[in-house]
């Protein structure tokens, strides 16, 4: 299910609470928004509580910011917060409890800047990445001693990665390849 979709769209101090089985056939969202280039979407000061097998913002050709991002339940979120789009520019989030935290697989220049990830495997993850990326300023906490990445990123033109503080109880760094 879809709590709020809204394409090219603003999406402005909602409060969301989602929960999705992996039985029910899918994954659930608490906002999807598709933008383009010339109708950007809009995404800010949005409170989204998701557990289970939902995401929390999954988005393209959009601005994400000041969003606060939580699993509510004692049953862990087993998803990514933040994700999918390509030139989103995702600022200033809170990310809390989540499986995985911002996903740019396969996507064009995204810009992660100053967003607190609290994850219990991928910080950022950007495979087969496209054009330049940055990640900039974000305080990176992964919270399990699971080998998993706080930063994966391959095959982009160029990525910047600076100024991050980051945290693990276990797992790995940072991985860059190709790019």
């Amino acid at each position: 299910g879809r709590a709020i979709r809204a394409d090219r769209s603003t999406i402005r101090g909602n409060y969301v609470r989602i929960e999705d089985h992996s039985d029910c056939g899918g994954l659930s969202y608490g906002i999807e928004s598709y933008g383009s280039e010339n109708s950007r979407s809009v995404i800010e000061n949005n409170h989204v509580e998701a557990t289970r097998e939902s995401r929390g913002i999954w988005a393209s050709y959009a601005d994400i910011e000041d969003n606060h991002l939580n699993n509510w339940s004692n049953t862990s979120n087993e998803e990514w917060a933040i994700g999918h789009g390509d030139y989103n520019v995702i600022r200033n989030n809170t990310i809390v409890g989540f499986r995985d935290g911002i996903y740019c697989d396969d996507r064009w220049d995204n810009v992660v800047e100053n967003n607190s990830i609290d994850v219990r495997h991928y910080g950022v993850y950007a495979n087969n990445a496209k054009g330049d990326h940055r990640i900039e300023g974000n305080t990176i906490t992964k919270m399990t001693t699971n080998g998993d990445w706080l930063v994966y990123a391959t095959n982009a033109s160029s990525f910047e990665v600076k100024s991050n503080e980051c945290e693990a109880l276990g797992g790995s760094g940072f991985y860059f390849n190709n790019t």
